[in-house]
Formats: structure tokens, sequence, C-alpha cells
């Protein structure tokens, strides 16, 4: 699913790519493994301070161990949020591409690409991916690729051919 929106001073397109969202048992377990990976160390460490009868001090290996586990308990938190509320953003400017994902919580760096100023509105160029290893769980639904100039961007949200005919339509109306 995707969602354009024009600027009203028509200097900016805003192309916004939803993520389908996962099935909720999957969602349940990634959001799971997340608390589980956050949590694990911190039983382990009040375990440790009340079971021990040496009382030997902490070993600098448990600190690794806990930023390893955050480390992982942020990359499951991540994927729950990806595949809940996850958006790809593109913002083509006059001189400027800028792409980021949205996570809902928070954002991932933005990206900005800049365009020769000899691009002009037919340099925009959008299609479909259709690699025969499509992995999609939905049929007739690949990744996008833009490309301006020499800038190119493969998204990893999927849509459909009908979808992608909508898009191409509704871009060549309507160019920076």
């Amino acid at each position: 699913m995707y969602q354009v929106s024009f600027s009203e001073d028509q200097l900016q397109i805003h192309l916004q790519l939803s993520n389908h969202k996962a099935p909720f048992v999957g969602r349940l377990f990634a959001l799971f493994l997340c608390l589980l990976a956050l949590l694990l160390p911190i039983i382990f460490f009040a375990f440790s301070l009340t079971g021990d009868e040496t009382q030997q001090p902490l070993h600098f290996g448990f600190f690794i161990v806990f930023a390893l586990m955050a480390g992982v308990s942020f990359y499951f938190l991540r994927l729950f949020l990806w595949n809940s509320f996850g958006k790809e953003h593109m913002i083509i400017k006059t001189n400027s591409l800028i792409h980021y994902f949205d996570y809902r919580w928070f954002e991932s760096q933005k990206k900005s690409y800049d365009l020769p100023t000899t691009a002009t509105n037919n340099s925009i160029v959008i299609h479909l991916n259709s690699n025969p290893n499509n992995w999609s769980a939905q049929k007739d639904t690949y990744p996008l690729t833009l490309r301006i100039e020499n800038v190119e961007i493969k998204s990893t949200v999927q849509i459909s051919t009908s979808e992608f005919q909508q898009l191409q339509d509704e871009l060549t109306n309507r160019r920076v």
C-alpha cells in the first residue's frame, strides 16, 4: 500500500510506502523475544547477587553479555515495530532525494542524495523489480525501484502491479 502527497507549492513529492502487517503470532513472538533478551540478564544479575555465598564482585563479562543482549533486544523491537507499523518514505525535492524508514516510535537515519541540476521531470524513473525469486507471501507484489539520474533506491516494501500503475499515473500527471 502506498500514499503519495504533493506539497502545496509543488516543490516536492512525498512517497510513503506502508508495510503490510505480519501475522499477529509472528509479531507477538518478536515482542516476546525482545522482552526475553532484555529481562534475562537482569534476572541473572538479581539471582547472582542474592544466591552467591562468596560475594565475589561482578565480572566484566557480565556487562559485555548485558550489552549484547540489549542489542539483540533492540533488534527484535525494531522487527516487531517494522512488521506492525513500518513505513518507508521517499521525498523528492527539486535538488535532493531523502529516504528513510519510519518505525512509528523512531525513525532510521535520513539519507539525503543530491540530485544533479540537470535533472528534469522526465528523469524520474520508477519501475518494479520483478525478480523471479520473489519470496513475498502475496502474489504479484514486487519491490519498487526509484531512479533519478545517477541515484537509485530500492524499496523494501513491495507493491502490486496495479498499485504501481496507479503510482506511475499520479507521478506523470504531477511532477516536481
